[in-house]
């Protein structure tokens, strides 16, 4: 009876462990947001992510991650453990997960910090730093509204310079015309406008291709110590540009 009484509230992380595959849990966080993170049990193989949101009305859940289609949950908390439960007129099934001990609290405080860090002004300006399977840029945003994007993979090498607008959680990317000879990327921080939904957590930039028929979500990181740098360079421009003849 007392494990009946349990907190209903899913904001925590939630654990599963499948025998031959490896461990599957839930983070579900303030605001909505969700990441579903698979671990294969082999060592050799990277986790994989799905990221999306979540509604969650009593004991109905509704899952949509980006680019993807919405699954309905049924949910049962009994004391540490989370059922989920599908069923319809041809089949049922259900999955059970272990809270893990004090993630509730952690997952709070991280989106916390999350909301903190961008609600300040210039939060975006620094260099981020993006590094995966696909990607090795340096996104340097500056206050002014411009940026440059250095892609260091051999084949695309090369520099991007352009503009970028700011609205609330969405970036866009204006690069400047006429750079095809200084870089060979046409990608999403090459040559060609592009627009991405933006969430932050835990350090980590996501930039969210909502329009991508599978889930393209590219994760940044700001390198330590930059937003002053960009900061500081950005004003001796400005310093600069105010001289008269300065450009002589």
């Amino acid at each position: 009876l007392a494990r009946e009484q349990a907190d209903p509230a899913l904001v925590r992380t939630w654990r599963r462990t499948i025998q031959f595959f490896g461990q599957v849990e839930y983070t579900f966080r303030p605001g909505g947001y969700y990441v579903l993170k698979s671990t294969p049990e082999d060592g050799q193989f990277s986790p994989e992510f799905i990221r999306g949101r979540y509604t969650q009305d009593e004991n109905r859940l509704a899952l949509k991650p980006y680019s993807g289609t919405e699954a309905g949950y049924e949910v049962d908390v009994f004391g540490d453990t989370l059922t989920l439960i599908t069923k319809d007129a041809f089949h049922g099934e259900s999955a059970s997960y272990e809270a893990l001990p004090g993630s509730g609290p952690e997952v709070a405080a991280k989106a916390a910090e999350a909301e903190a860090f961008l609600s300040r002004e210039n939060w975006q300006v620094g260099v981020w730093e993006i590094r995966d399977g696909v990607h090795t840029v340096d996104l340097t945003l500056r206050p002014d509204g411009h940026y440059s994007a250095t892609n260091d993979v051999e084949i695309l090498w090369g520099m991007v310079r352009g503009r970028y607008e700011l609205e609330s959680r969405r970036i866009r990317l204006l690069p400047f015309v006429g750079q095809g000879l200084y870089s060979r990327d046409n990608g999403d921080f090459g040559k060609v406008e592009r627009s991405r939904e933006l969430d932050y957590y835990d350090g980590e930039l996501q930039l969210i291709d909502l329009e991508a028929i599978s889930q393209s979500v590219t994760i940044a990181r700001k390198r330590p110590g930059t937003e002053a740098t960009v900061t500081e360079k950005s004003l001796q421009a400005q310093v600069e540009r105010a001289r008269e003849e300065w450009l002589v």
